[in-house]
């Protein structure tokens, strides 16, 4: 069901609308796949897929401090089983271990063995992404209660969460990150506070226009 959605020709149209009515140059626009999740009610989920994800900034994993994201959900959604923010953290640096996590490792332990495509995914303890080393303070996160025909927009560099369904419906959202070539080429990006990833990750961006990866037009 992901990989059909990534590929579908009429979501990705329907991105491109999003981006354009939200007054995004398209032809100095990069994204990454377009990415649908779920999250099943109650606290007993525990599938990789679908299981909630902890606390974290995007740009632990990406490096790229010029990531913007973007995040509808698919039915109204109700503080029970949202997304949490947590806005105290933008200039407040959390312990983590994304100096140690490697997407490439990451995804390389997912994929079927090549020798024999009927084998399974290799899923162990490999992390999906990085993660706080301290507690992080839920007291003053923001859980956001928004609607269909409602966009968020945020930065990569927020920390977040998911927040845990403790409703009786599933949470269906999906989600896109950007980046403007704009920003890049002058620099510009959210504050660094925390992130250690020893790579940075050009390759998750493609334009929008014509498919080009970021590192060789803009990086």
């Amino acid at each position: 069901m992901q990989m059909q959605h990534r590929k579908d020709a009429e979501i990705r149209a329907a991105w491109k609308a999003v981006l354009c009515e939200a007054g995004c140059d398209l032809d100095a626009f990069y994204w990454d796949w377009c990415h649908l999740r779920s999250l099943p009610p109650g606290g007993g989920n525990r599938a990789r897929a679908t299981r909630p994800l902890g606390s974290h900034r995007d740009t632990w994993c990406s490096n790229v401090t010029a990531q913007v994201n973007w995040w509808v959900t698919l039915f109204p959604l109700t503080e029970g089983r949202s997304m949490a923010l947590y806005p105290d953290y933008w200039n407040r640096p959390v312990r983590n271990d994304s100096a140690g996590w490697d997407l490439t490792e990451m995804r390389a332990r997912r994929r079927p063995d090549p020798v024999d495509a009927r084998a399974r995914p290799k899923e162990d303890d490999y992390p999906v992404l990085p993660a706080p080393l301290e507690p992080v303070d839920e007291t003053r996160q923001l859980r956001l209660a928004i609607d269909p025909d409602d966009l968020l927009c945020f930065s990569g560099a927020h920390l977040h969460a998911s927040a845990p369904n403790m409703t009786e419906k599933a949470r269906f959202s999906v989600e896109l990150r950007t980046v403007w070539d704009e920003d890049v080429r002058a620099g510009r990006g959210a504050p660094n506070v925390d992130g250690a990833a020893p790579h940075v990750a050009w390759d998750w961006f493609k334009a929008v226009s014509d498919g080009a990866p970021l590192r060789a037009s803009s990086a």
